[in-house]
Order: structure tokens, then C-alpha cells, then sequence
């Protein structure tokens, strides 16, 4: 009796160390990096390309999407954020994250200051269904990427001859307007 529970304990103990070394060899390192540092946001976004879509990201340096972050147009910012640099990333997601920790500043920018955007005329980058990226939606315009409007008054047209008649993307200038609207200025 006494040497089968001497060997029920042996088992035990080897079960024990067997699932310690499986699960071990199934447990991805931790070797994520995570750092405080402080980064700046202009007051317009960017187009940027995913695996198989475009949509508007931050343009800053850095950080494409901070999460945490409530961004408005027509804003300059200086933030402090959490960046951490994966290990082991999804092999369609970024390498690096962001999270707010702080807004250090925040400041509008003059109504006259002027910048650029690519207009795309679609989402997606492959071939096959295509969703416009532009949307008109009054006579005077449109919404982009389903987040800001261009306000283009009588140059609506102009923009549906030269991106979306001709099916390329063409870089606009632009002020801003109040929230999330800005003024379509003409081609760069």
C-alpha cells in the first residue's frame, strides 16, 4: 500500500512537470517594451494604406491610432503617451501601440492655415467591389471615409471629374471649417 501511493506521488510529481514544460513551450515570451514618451499631432489627418483598405490616420511621426484619444480637426496637440513595442505581433497589425496617458497641449490653428489630403476615390485597395471613399452629400459636398466633410461650394464637380470620373487619387488643398468640416481650397 505504502509503495503505491509512493508511486501515485511519482506520477503525480511527473504529470505535474510534463504539463509545466507543454505549457511553457505553448506560452509566447513576453518581451513587449513599453515606454513613456512624448509625440505631436498636426491638425489634419492622412490617408493611410492597411492590408486591404485606406483610411484616415493621425499624421503624425509615430502614431498612426492612439488609443485613448479623442482627436478634433483644426487642433495641433503634444501628447504624452504609453508606446509599446510587440514582440510577437498579429501578422496584420502593428508592431508598435499607442495609449493616451496625457494631453500636454491642444491648440486650434488659424482658419487660414492650409494643408493637404489626398483624395482617394475608394476604401479598398484590391480589385472587386469597390466602396467610394467619397460620398456626396449636398450639392456643395461630400463626406470622406465616412468621418469629415469637405465643404467644396461650386468645385463639387471638379472633384468628381478628377477623382472619381477618373477613378486616381489627386492631393487637394484645404483650410479648415468648424468641427469636422473642412473647405476645399482646389488641387495641389
Amino acid at each position: 500500500m505504502r509503495q503505491r501511493y509512493l508511486h501515485t506521488i511519482v506520477a503525480g510529481i511527473i504529470a505535474v512537470v510534463i504539463t509545466g514544460i507543454v505549457c511553457t513551450a505553448f506560452t509566447p515570451p513576453s518581451g513587449d517594451v513599453t515606454t513613456t514618451v512624448k509625440i505631436e499631432i498636426p491638425h489634419y489627418k492622412k490617408v493611410s494604406y492597411g492590408a486591404f483598405y485606406k483610411s484616415l490616420t493621425l499624421a503624425g511621426k509615430e502614431a498612426e491610432y492612439i488609443d485613448g484619444f479623442d482627436y478634433e480637426w483644426g487642433y495641433n496637440y503634444r501628447l504624452t503617451v504609453e508606446k509599446t513595442v510587440l514582440s510577437q505581433p498579429m501578422a496584420d497589425g502593428p508592431s508598435v501601440v499607442y495609449k493616451l496617458i496625457k494631453v500636454d497641449s491642444k491648440v486650434k490653428v488659424a482658419d487660414t492655415t492650409t494643408f493637404t489630403l489626398l483624395l482617394e476615390p475608394d476604401v479598398y485597395l484590391g480589385p472587386g467591389e469597390n466602396k467610394p471613399a467619397l460620398e456626396r452629400t449636398s450639392d456643395s459636398t461630400y463626406l470622406y471615409f465616412n468621418e469629415v466633410t469637405i465643404a467644396c461650394g461650386a468645385h463639387c464637380n471638379d472633384i468628381e471629374d478628377r477623382v472619381l470620373q477618373n477613378n486616381k487619387p489627386v492631393r487637394g488643398v484645404f483650410t479648415h471649417g468648424s468641427g469636422s468640416t473642412i473647405l476645399f481650397k482646389g488641387f495641389e
